[in-house]
């Protein structure tokens, strides 16, 4: 296992409590670039643009917040902001600013507002997770739960007339079902602890770990807008310190660790060199001798040793 480091930081404000599937990001006002959502204990409900410290705006829910997501779960051709609590409170808000950006580049008819559900519906409570996606195939998003007693339901809305530009439907039940465990069957994982290591492990179970020095309450990765206009992939953590932190354009060139002598024998000029210095290029004890040598004893004079023993007779 490698350790990487990653050194652009953006740090945001934050105070409350939460679950640690109160946190998310994704594009909560349509316009390509993602934002980070944060919900607390108390009910409300922060959105976090860019790299500004203090939340562009805020909303009120009803209860404690147990997971928020960003998704088309209306089927309406754009996302809205999903909060769940812990009493079954299911929220909708939708965040699409009726205004074009003013001169700073924020959006004028929602900063500062104080948001409200535009819906509100109750479901069965105790919620741990949630997930919007069309697990069906059919084209149009439903809305998954998890429950803390292992149950898992699905939603989806339904519209009771047609025609209107408001929410006018509800969340009905699709299905449910009682499971022992959960398994995940991504092909690359990041995973936090709580005193700040963070492990990125892919398919082929190579890891490769990045130390955070803050003990981390919640977590999330993904992509966000922080800085250039543009979506970066990102490792998000809440800690005890009422902060934030954003590490934006976390990008690995690679995950696997790579041999030297691998690399350079994509250098059109290793084998020549190599002859020159009476190596055969095939023979890999001989190279990583010479490779040994000049990294680690570059005062003394090369000594190449041959490519195997030779037959006395």
């Amino acid at each position: 296992m490698r350790s990487v480091s990653f050194v652009q930081r953006a740090a945001m404000e934050f105070s409350g409590s939460l679950f640690p599937h109160a946190i998310c990001l994704g594009d909560v006002d349509n316009d390509s670039l993602n934002e980070l959502v944060v919900g607390d204990t108390s009910g409300k409900l922060s959105v976090y643009k860019n790299d500004d410290s203090r939340p562009w705006l805020t909303c009120t829910c009803q209860g404690m917040l147990t997971c928020v997501g960003v998704g088309d779960v209306c089927n309406k051709g754009k996302n809205l902001v999903v909060a769940v609590s812990a009493e079954g409170w299911f929220h909708l808000f939708d965040l699409t600013p009726a205004k074009v950006l003013d001169a700073s580049g924020h959006h004028e008819a929602l900063v500062g507002e104080e948001q409200r559900p535009v819906f509100k519906q109750h479901i069965p409570a105790n919620t741990k997770v949630m997930l919007i996606s069309d697990i069906d195939g059919d084209g149009c998003c439903e809305l998954v739960v998890g429950h803390t007693d292992r149950v898992v339901r699905a939603f989806r809305w339904e519209e009771l007339s047609e025609g209107t530009g408001h929410l006018t439907g509800q969340l009905v039940s699709l299905k449910k079902w009682m499971l022992e465990g959960q398994g995940n069957g991504h092909e690359e994982v990041v995973a936090c602890a709580w005193d700040g290591q963070t492990y990125i492990i892919d398919h082929n179970r190579t890891v490769v770990r990045f130390q955070v020095d803050e003990n981390i309450r919640a977590f999330c990765a993904g992509l966000y807008a922080c800085k250039e206009g543009r979506n970066s992939p990102c490792l998000v953590y809440v800690t005890f310190n009422q902060k934030i932190y954003v590490y934006w354009e976390v990008q690995l060139e690679r995950m696997e660790s790579s041999s030297l002598l691998k690399l350079l024998e994509a250098v059109p000029e290793y084998h020549s060199l190599l002859q020159e210095l009476g190596v055969d290029p095939d023979d890999l004890h001989a190279a990583r001798a010479l490779l040994h040598q000049i990294l680690y004893h570059p005062d003394q004079p090369p000594q190449c040793p041959s490519s195997s023993p030779q037959d006395p007779t």
